[in-house]
């Protein structure tokens, strides 16, 4: 049995506080009965693909029509959903995730805490030596280590991962010099691919979860408690193995879901 681990990033560019590594993981068999599953809801909905960014401007242009449109969201491959269409679109979507055979990992760089380096640290002292992208980058695989370890055990033939294309050589590059290492390890690992949303369909469910992810991580310093968890906020706060820096709890449903940055 293979496993295959599709991932994708958040946050990486240049002005955000936080980036994230995230990504699902199961046998090739299951994903092969969830890319058709996945499939059937963009027919569904008559989109090409989920895209977190793109349905987030779609459901703030739905929500205050009284706004002047960004330029941008002419090309908006969800502009044609109503609200309620946009809801149900991401709902659909992200009910497929919560099949028990599927697990997730997400590494996350708090980039303001990580700058201010050894005065303050809230990493390892080695981490500090690193470029921080490679300790993101690291931090993941070692965590999908960690969980196949956990569920799987020996149980598998290989592992596979699979990324978004960014078309940045030295975004790749480091991945793969990172994968190269844990290979030399007899981990039965084998070259890691890189694939566009529509080439790979489950990394349009990574891209949900590193951009929740995100939106969490930039919440919860700011002390934000959600009253009404998503699906997909649901999945987060039972399943998440906590990257550092995430402490979560779910609380009675009266006084709503947290997840609390210590």
């Amino acid at each position: 049995m293979k496993l295959i681990i599709y991932a994708d990033e958040s946050g990486t560019h240049e002005g955000s506080d936080f980036s994230l590594l995230a990504g699902w993981i199961t046998y090739e068999n299951v994903w092969n009965e969830i890319i058709p599953a996945w499939q059937a809801v963009l027919d569904k909905y008559k989109v090409e693909y989920f895209h977190f960014s793109e349905f987030a401007a779609a459901s703030r242009v739905k929500r205050h029509p009284e706004r002047e449109l960004e330029e941008s969201y002419e090309k908006n491959a969800l502009r044609h959903l109503s609200l309620l269409e946009l809801d149900s679109f991401y709902s659909d979507c992200a009910t497929l995730l919560t099949n028990p055979r599927l697990q997730f990992e997400v590494a996350i760089l708090n980039k303001k805490e990580f700058c201010k380096g050894k005065a303050k640290p809230i990493y390892p002292p080695e981490v500090y030596e690193k470029n921080p992208e490679i300790y993101l980058v690291e931090n993941f695989i070692e965590r999908c280590a960690g969980r196949i370890l956990q569920v799987w055990g020996t149980a598998y033939e290989s592992v596979t991962f699979i990324f978004d294309n960014r078309h940045n050589p030295e975004w790749e590059k480091m991945i793969k010099d990172v994968i190269t290492e844990y290979a030399k390890w007899n981990w039965p690992i084998k070259p890691v691919q890189f694939k566009n949303k529509k080439e790979a369909l489950p990394i349009q469910a990574a891209d949900m979860l590193a951009y929740r992810g995100n939106q969490i991580s930039r919440n919860v310093v700011n002390d934000l408690v959600l009253t009404k968890p998503s699906i997909l906020d649901s999945i987060i706060a039972k399943r998440v193995h906590c990257p550092d820096g995430w402490e979560s709890r779910v609380e009675p449903y009266a006084k709503g879901f947290q997840i609390k940055y210590t």
